[in-house]
């Protein structure tokens, strides 16, 4: 049910409300305005957007609060006389949607997989990180990132066995438009046992996870019957294309599983260290960006644009 603190959040992140803050922006500066998807967007976009457009000049930002949002607001600019001209570039996820499609419009950038997360995952990532921040100093330090290494390819390999079930029926809700609310966090649908590094379901039965996800009765049905069957979600690539807010969670998780062990000296390091970040903080996502290179699809997106950068 939809309350009122609902509605009034809904009201505040409108796409009519953020255009009343896209002309305040526009009347600042002659410079390019980057509308993104979810506050987190611009601590990845933007160090990526610097390595390959130097010296940019960014008249403002703003934060949509939601796919649907930031599409709107690029209708209500595409559409206003004074506006329509305008030189604004526009991000948003993939997710299991059809349209748009990556390369569909040369002002929006939509992920090449599910998200943005979902390019942040890799253990060499992960490992720059650790490298980073956990005061990886000599020999024996090396000898314990060696084991991270496994033990983290173990990790992801059991959670991705183990999450399909849970994917597929986020992917079956979405392409029916059928309420699903998984949220973020993945250890409310899987736990971990850190010593075999193995995942497990929390729910014991389909039945659980369908009202866990919060699927409405009306529609758990449905789902049970089409689960089973084949479709285009066996096409998708795991690591890429499946819902990645999970699949970071669970990097993050790793991280702070790392963190842990490194304060305290435990196995695999043979001594306690203080470390300089801490990976449950929201600005993990940022630090991790920055030690891969923007995707090859965002720089030609880049590129392409670089004519309208003042």
């Amino acid at each position: 049910m939809t309350t009122r603190v609902d509605e009034l959040r809904a009201a505040r992140n409108s796409p009519h409300v953020s255009f009343t803050e896209y002309i305040k922006l526009r009347a600042r500066s002659n410079g390019t305005i980057f509308v993104f998807e979810g506050k987190q967007c611009p601590s990845v976009y933007l160090g990526w957007i610097t390595q390959v457009i130097r010296g940019i000049v960014i008249a403002g930002q703003i934060i949509s609060r939601g796919k649907k949002h930031v599409l709107g607001l690029r209708d209500i600019v595409k559409e206003n006389k004074c506006t329509m001209h305008d030189k604004t570039l526009y991000f948003v996820d993939k997710d299991f949607d059809d349209d748009p499609q990556p390369g569909q419009f040369s002002d929006v950038y939509v992920t090449r997989g599910y998200s943005i997360e979902n390019e942040l995952i890799s253990w060499s990532i992960v490992e720059m990180y650790a490298r980073a921040y956990f005061d990886i100093a000599d020999d024996n330090d090396q000898a314990a990132v060696s084991k991270f290494a496994i033990e983290y390819e173990k990790l992801i390999s059991s959670y991705i066995a183990v999450s399909a079930e849970l994917q597929k029926t986020i992917h079956i809700c979405r392409k029916n438009s059928w309420r699903c609310l998984p949220g973020d966090n993945p250890l409310d649908f899987f736990s971990i046992d850190w010593p075999s590094m193995q995942v497990r379901q929390v729910h014991s039965t389909l039945q659980e996870m369908l009202i866990a996800l919060g699927i409405e009765a009306q529609d758990r049905h449905h789902v049970q019957m089409i689960l089973p069957s084949p479709s285009t979600f066996e096409k998708l690539q795991p690591n890429m294309d499946w819902r990645g807010k999970f699949h970071f969670g669970m990097a993050k998780k790793f991280l702070i599983h790392m963190k842990d062990a490194r304060v305290s000296g435990a196995v695999p390091f043979q001594r306690a260290a203080k470390v300089e970040a801490d990976p449950a903080h929201p600005s993990v996502m940022g630090a991790l960006a920055s030690f891969c290179a923007p995707p090859e699809c965002l720089v030609k997106f880049l590129e392409n644009a670089r004519p309208g950068f003042a």
